[in-house]
């Protein structure tokens, strides 16, 4: 923690800031080593006077202001952060080790949306975010250093949105996205999904109106917008902007043209009596670019599926992810992720559980746990080198678990207890991000930096109250 501080520390204030920071490590360490010696049956009474040294220490090791080294999209202004404290499930102590260092950046307060939000997803380059919810509004946000550049090159001067925005207040705080939205769309009923293309510019959303409507941050209004039967998931074909693909809780896989606004091809999903789409996710695999697509349905069934030259779906393999012993019980699928640099896919649903598995095979490899998810559609995602798995939960935290499945990890006297079950993780970290429910936690899919075994990376949080937060995670990757 103090290595991690002393980086980030003003370059001509070092010397007048040294006496403090000492001072600070001296009480994070009375602080640990009053924990260490306080017996179980006085754990309560250590954990309160040791937690308090321990802010005293944090309180003088308060970051200066100092400017973070980064490209100039992503260049984080001077400020001073404040520190969040992370709690670790196995030590239940706050994590001074440098493997997560998390401060909060920015709370979009004003133009926040007025209801919960259940989708939030950044653009590719995390240039852009957009949100949407109960409210009915997609709100597009965009980065204050790239503001002046999307308004000047994709919105009218007449469209300009208009509102106080942070180029006045400096004393406010340092604002990472820009307070005012670059683009709000208004749908007709609540939205529960969006997706961006991979060119960053068009966006879908779909709601309870039962619409799946098409956006672009050129155009203050809709493209147009397709009917479906029932309620629609939806995503963007990974290489071509003009096709994507949905799926209803109807169980109706279709796949789109916005050429021509027609349907390509469509297949029907069923698994006896469940035949309720709630997720999709399409995944290129191999050198050729082979395109295949992941079906999740309502009682926790996966169908993946090969997209064909022709533009039709193939089956490959099913299965439900949860133990015969549980099948039965409801276990919706929520959102399916990539993990950067492999082929396995990360599976969100509604037991409390994340699940990574293996596609080839269709089995599961490892299954993340301690967070509560029962009803909301809570999303996890990962960080851009694929190493930490986040999640927000129905209890206001925000979780993060290291994403090394147990199996990876060789076994010794010490962490041999740890590995009785080599399938499961359930070593996790946490903190109290909002006073509600938090809905969305995604990472920016581009760190701030990532040199010398540190990584400075930006995440973003959304609650049921609808506002949305940023935080900065400076994590020592060297740290195992």
């Amino acid at each position: 923690s103090s290595g991690i501080n002393a980086e980030y520390g003003g370059a001509g204030d070092m010397d007048d800031q040294e006496d403090q920071q000492r001072s600070g490590s001296v009480h994070l360490k009375k602080g640990v080593s009053r924990l260490a010696r306080r017996s179980v049956k006085g754990m309560k009474t250590g954990m309160k006077s040791g937690v308090r040294s321990m802010k005293d220490g944090v309180k003088k090791m308060k970051m200066p202001k100092k400017e973070l080294e980064s490209s100039p999209e992503y260049q984080v202004q001077e400020s001073s952060y404040d520190m969040v404290n992370v709690f670790h499930n196995r030590s239940y102590n706050l994590v001074t080790d440098g493997k997560f260092a998390v401060y909060e950046l920015q709370t979009i307060e004003n133009c926040h949306h007025a209801k919960s939000i259940w989708a939030m997803k950044f653009a590719p380059g995390g240039r852009l975010l957009a949100t949407a919810g109960d409210d009915g509004l997609v709100k597009v946000w965009v980065l204050k250093r790239m503001r002046e550049h999307f308004l000047q090159k994709y919105i009218k001067s007449e469209e300009w949105p208009t509102g106080k925005d942070e180029e006045e207040g400096e004393e406010e705080g340092f604002q990472y996205f820009a307070k005012v939205p670059l683009r709000i769309y208004k749908g007709r009923s609540p939205i529960i999904d969006v997706a961006w293309s991979p060119s960053q510019y068009f966006l879908l959303s779909t709601g309870a109106n039962k619409l799946v409507t098409l956006w672009h941050i050129a155009r203050a209004n809709l493209i147009f917008s397709i009917p479906h039967s029932q309620m629609a998931a939806v995503t963007f074909h990974p290489y071509d902007c003009t096709i994507f693909m949905s799926g209803t809780l109807d169980g109706k896989l279709q796949l789109w043209s916005t050429k021509n606004r027609k349907m390509i091809s469509n297949k029907e999903i069923r698994h006896g009596d469940d035949g309720s789409i709630t997720a999709v996710y399409f995944q290129s695999y191999n050198n050729d670019n082979s395109i295949r697509a992941f079906v999740g349905t309502f009682m926790g069934n996966v169908t993946i599926l090969f997209l064909t030259p022709r533009k039709t779906f193939e089956y490959f393999t099913s299965f439900n992810i949860q133990t015969r012993i549980l099948r039965g019980r409801g276990c919706k699928i929520t959102n399916f992720v990539e993990r950067p640099g492999t082929k396995n896919i990360l599976i969100t649903s509604c037991d409390s559980r994340i699940r990574l598995i293996d596609p080839e095979r269709g089995q599961v490899i490892c299954k993340y746990k301690g967070y509560f998810h029962q009803q909301s559609i809570i999303r996890s995602g990962f960080s851009h080198d694929g190493k930490i798995i986040i999640s927000g939960d129905e209890k206001s935290f925000i979780y993060f678990w290291d994403a090394k499945t147990p199996s990876d990890t060789s076994v010794t006297a010490k962490n041999i207890k740890r590995q009785l079950r080599r399938d499961k993780n359930d070593c996790y970290y946490r903190f109290r991000s909002h006073r509600v429910r938090v809905t969305c936690a995604t990472f920016a899919p581009e760190p701030l930096t990532d040199r010398e075994g540190f990584i400075k990376e930006i995440f973003a949080t959304a609650d049921q109250s609808g506002r949305v937060k940023f935080f900065l995670n400076i994590r020592n990757d060297m740290i195992s």
